[in-house]
């Protein structure tokens, strides 16, 4: 896991939606969204790359909207609509994009922790170890 807070946030074109928070890990930029339930009252976060799979649109520029219960944050570009917590494509229908996904975890200090399949090889170098 790596981990993720606002300290790390290093793009300069933030997000004007206060749920959506554009950061840098694992040098991949990607989005931490708050999501809130509304029939549960839940909070859940969860995390795309931040870039749209349709046609490469900034998702973090994007607003969130629920959709048939579904949590979807939609592309700016094209209005394309991605379920938040799989990172499928839900609007056009008939299209089969998916948005990457990260496990995210809240620590108890208020830090993300955010899983990745893999790390960066430029994140280290020979002579780090």
């Amino acid at each position: 896991d790596s981990n993720s807070n606002s300290n790390n946030q290093t793009n300069k074109t933030a997000s004007p939606n206060p749920f959506i928070k554009l950061t840098q890990v694992n040098n991949q930029s990607i989005i931490i969204i708050k999501s809130i339930s509304p029939t549960k009252k839940t909070v859940q976060y969860h995390a795309l790359d931040s870039i749209c799979p349709h046609r490469r649109g900034p998702l973090h520029l994007g607003d969130i909207e629920e959709l048939d219960g579904m949590q979807c944050i939609v592309c700016p570009s094209h209005k394309w609509k991605f379920r938040v917590d799989t990172g499928q494509s839900v609007r056009p229908k008939d299209q089969n994009y998916c948005a990457k996904t990260f496990p995210v975890k809240l620590n108890s200090d208020s830090t993300f922790s955010i899983g990745f399949q893999e790390i960066n090889p430029s994140l280290f170098n020979q002579n780090d170890f």
